[in-house]
């Protein structure tokens, strides 16, 4: 845990070479930022034990290279995206930690 607070920066979908992105443990609210959908390197996304609320983003299926998404312990609603889960299907997205609340 980083103390972080707040939203996540959309901006962070403009680093097109971060692979890694774990901010999970802090208090970070609001929603998901769809723009992280374009952070088309992410390997690993970790979302988990924050306070972010309303529905995980389709755009995520564009993280083609995404191998890892940890998102349980959150406020979020309604189902994982078919875009999403068209990526574990094709057998690119190797592991989803969720809650299903």
């Amino acid at each position: 845990t980083c103390g972080f607070k707040g939203p996540l920066p959309a901006s962070f979908g403009n680093l097109e070479k971060l692979k890694f992105l774990d901010v999970s443990f802090n208090n970070l609210d609001g929603a998901l930022p769809k723009e992280l959908g374009n952070a088309t390197s992410l390997t690993t996304l970790g979302l988990a034990y924050n306070e972010f609320d309303g529905l995980i983003p389709s755009e995520f299926g564009s993280l083609t290279n995404l191998k890892e998404l940890v998102i349980q312990n959150n406020n979020l609603k309604g189902v994982m995206p078919q875009e999403i889960c068209t990526l574990r299907q094709e057998g690119i997205l190797k592991s989803i930690t969720a809650s299903c609340d």
